[in-house]
């Protein structure tokens, strides 16, 4: 029989108590890969997916998809022109001059905010142009914000998740998550800002986004009352309450600092809202009613302009119009029945806790989701509605309740609409 001298037995006790945090140490740097690669492949493959979808039906080809020009449409030359000069602005413009009395009219690039503008020239720095930096920052923001909704849906049954997360790849307004447009950059800092007041109840990633968000989009606005609200149902702790009204400031501040960079470029910090009104028409009306005149395509068949926008250059029942009133009529009610349902659910499901009241992320979700949604409806003109309804993408997980069949559903409306929509960009039929 061998026997081990007790100095031996020592050494090999203390080697064995050595290696066995080391191999600890190597399981969870372990665990945290494949967590990581558990977060990250499956909206991966959502945003190839819903990318693929977009890009057949604007492009065509893997060529014509990879080009940045192919993503240029529009208002995307709006944002170009801010990055490569900033705000420009001039009173003279298309319209009539302005009678005595009256608000002179302003026209040029200052209705566009100024911050995914500014990130494009500092991506451009690397060497990209400024289209190419456009894409790379739209795409890298659309599937960041795919990786949001599947960390926001963490609680939900697998099935329930990937609905969610396809939803999002195709959701109404889809092809401007891949055009040279801030959309995705708003959607992402909108959900970081409600994930990191509501989940991690942290002031500085909170704030930081929400800044930059106010400064993005102006329906990046509705995160104000979102965290406001999640405030109110924080259950008294001041650390969360600090946290949401935070960013709520912050996301206000950041729209202010739009109108400080306004006043120091073109000598008028209301120069937005002065555009706005004067060009665009926007301005204060009963909401249910634009959306009603917004749909009603889908049973006259023809595209009834919003008030305040010019009238149909083409009103025959089958030009291009038509085409693009119809379809993005459908958008708008998929959205709102999106909406509605959402709406339910979530009250559904705070009535249920105990005590009664929505989780705060649940809140925050829903009063941003639903006042980005109004808000196009309320101020009316000529405001791309079918574009500004991308940004209630937020309210995807919320929708994790439902059952994962009930969420396919309209997934494969979305995808309808989604086919029809995007060569109406690609055509420059919509702004």
């Amino acid at each position: 029989m061998a026997h081990t001298s007790p100095g031996a037995s020592g050494s090999a006790g203390l080697e064995g108590r050595r290696a066995r945090p080391e191999t600890g140490r190597w399981r969870r740097v372990a665990g945290r890969r494949r967590g990581l690669v558990g977060s990250g492949l499956p909206p991966l493959i959502a945003f190839i997916c819903g990318w693929a979808l977009v890009a057949w039906r604007t492009a065509g080809t893997l060529a014509a998809a990879l080009r940045a020009a192919t993503w240029v449409r529009r208002d995307s030359n709006q944002y170009l022109k801010i990055a490569a000069h900033g705000y420009r602005a001039t009173t003279h413009c298309t319209h009539a001059p302005a009678a005595p009395g009256q608000v002179v009219h302003l026209c040029g690039n200052i209705s566009w905010l100024p911050a995914y503008p500014a990130l494009l020239r500092l991506v451009s720095l690397s060497g990209l142009s400024l289209p190419a930096a456009g894409i790379v920052v739209a795409w890298i923001c659309w599937y960041l914000t795919l990786v949001m909704v599947w960390v926001l849906t963490a609680q939900a049954p697998t099935p329930n998740r990937w609905a969610c997360l396809l939803l999002a790849a195709v959701f109404p307004g889809q092809v401007y998550f891949a055009a040279v447009f801030p959309i995705s950059m708003c959607t992402l800092l909108m959900l970081v800002s409600v994930r990191a007041a509501t989940v991690s109840h942290r002031l500085l990633p909170c704030a930081g986004a929400a800044f930059v968000a106010g400064a993005t989009y102006p329906l990046a606005l509705a995160l104000a009352p979102g965290l406001l609200l999640a405030a109110a149902f924080a259950g008294g702790s001041r650390h969360v309450l600090r946290v949401c009204v935070a960013g709520a400031v912050a996301v206000l501040a950041g729209f202010g600092a739009v109108l400080g960079y306004a006043q120091l470029t073109v000598g008028k910090w209301n120069a937005y809202f002065i555009t706005e009104r004067e060009e665009y028409g926007v301005q204060t009306h009963v909401p249910w009613r634009v959306f009603v005149d917004h749909i009603a395509p889908l049973w006259t068949g023809l595209a009834t302009p919003l008030p305040g926008a010019p009238p149909p250059t083409k009103p025959h029942v089958h030009g291009p119009v038509d085409v693009a009133g119809i379809t993005t009529a459908r958008q708008s009610l998929l959205l709102a029945i999106v909406v509605a349902l959402a709406t339910v659910i979530t009250i559904r499901a705070g009535a249920r806790r105990r005590p009664r009241r929505l989780d705060p992320i649940d809140a925050a979700l829903l009063m941003t989701a639903v006042t980005a949604w109004i808000i196009p409806y309320i101020g009316g003109g000529s405001v791309s509605i079918y574009r500004s309804e991308a940004c209630v993408l937020v309210i995807v997980p919320l929708l994790r309740r439902l059952r994962w069949w009930q969420t396919g559903i309209a997934v494969a409306c979305a995808t309808w609409i989604a086919i029809d929509l995007a060569p109406l960009f690609a055509s420059n039929t919509l702004v």
